[in-house]
C-alpha cells in the first residue's frame, strides 16, 4: 500500500511540477517502434522501422514556449506548447519541413510516452515517419 501511495504521489508531483509550473526541465527520449512512408511511386508505401535516433529536449520552458532539441544532427531551438497532460515540441527545419514531438505526462515507472512525426519533402516526393517510445526526465 505504501508503494502505491508513493507512486501516485510521484505521478502527481511530476504532472504538477513540470506541466503546471514555470520550472525549466529536460527529457531524454528513446524510440522503439516506427513507421516510414514514401510516395516515390505516387502512392504511399509504408514499412516498419526502428531506427529513430535518441532525442534530448533540454531547457523546456513552457512559460517562454521554447526548448532546445539535441539530436544526431546538432542542436536547434524548438517551440514548446503545453497541452492537456502533454507537451508538444515543434521544429521547423532549415528546409521548411516540420517535425512534431508530443510527450504525454502520464508516467509509469518514471517513463513518459512519446510520439514523434517527421513531415519531410525529399526531392519530388513526401517522406514521412512516425515513431513511438518513452522519455525519462533528466532533472
Amino acid at each position: 500500500m505504501k508503494k502505491v501511495i508513493i507512486s501516485i504521489l510521484a505521478l502527481f508531483y511530476f504532472n504538477i511540477s513540470y506541466a503546471n509550473s514555470n520550472q525549466v526541465f529536460s527529457v531524454r527520449c528513446n524510440f522503439s517502434d516506427g513507421l516510414v512512408t514514401n510516395f516515390d511511386s505516387g502512392n504511399p508505401k509504408s514499412k516498419g522501422d526502428a531506427s529513430m535516433p535518441e532525442l534530448v529536449f533540454d531547457q523546456i520552458d513552457l512559460k517562454k514556449r521554447s526548448a532546445r532539441l539535441i539530436g544526431n544532427a546538432g542542436t536547434e531551438t524548438v517551440q514548446a506548447l503545453k497541452g492537456q497532460d502533454s507537451i508538444h515540441l515543434l521544429e521547423k527545419t532549415m528546409s521548411g519541413n516540420l517535425n512534431i514531438t508530443t510527450i504525454f505526462l502520464k508516467t509509469k515507472n518514471n517513463l513518459l510516452p512519446v510520439v514523434t512525426s517527421r513531415h519531410q519533402s525529399i526531392i519530388d516526393a513526401p517522406f514521412v515517419s512516425h515513431y513511438v517510445g518513452l522519455c525519462k526526465a533528466l532533472n
